[in-house]
């Protein structure tokens, strides 16, 4: 890890060591990794330092799916609009299309084709 903010530069028990310290000190929820050298920095971090995260219990053993928008506004599962909403008659599974108007001479009447 490096950049502008602190870096950790070891064995993978030397960085976790350091990423655990600071998860405990700043009370993160989240560790976002980034790449040092191209291309073993995210070989080395996955294959190295995500398992030894992973016994300490600082790194999820799996990944939640993320929520949507609406999800995340009004809850899980709630994927779709609710039913009291005014744009909730509008289902595109429904959805007929009328045919096309064609004028055959017949003033305000659509074509029976």
């Amino acid at each position: 890890m490096s950049g502008i903010s602190p870096s950790a530069v070891g064995s993978p028990t030397t960085v976790a060591d350091v990423m655990e310290k600071w998860v405990d000190i700043a009370g993160l929820d989240d560790l976002y990794l980034g790449y040092v050298t191209s291309p073993n920095s995210f070989e080395d971090i996955v294959d190295l330092l995500v398992p030894e995260l992973r016994r300490r219990g600082i790194y999820p053993d799996a990944l939640e799916p993320a929520l949507t928008l609406r999800e995340t506004v009004y809850g899980k599962g709630q994927t779709r609009l609710r039913d009291g909403h005014v744009s909730s008659k509008y289902k595109y599974d429904v959805y007929q299309e009328d045919k096309p108007y064609v004028d055959n001479g017949q003033r305000g009447e659509k074509s029976s084709e």
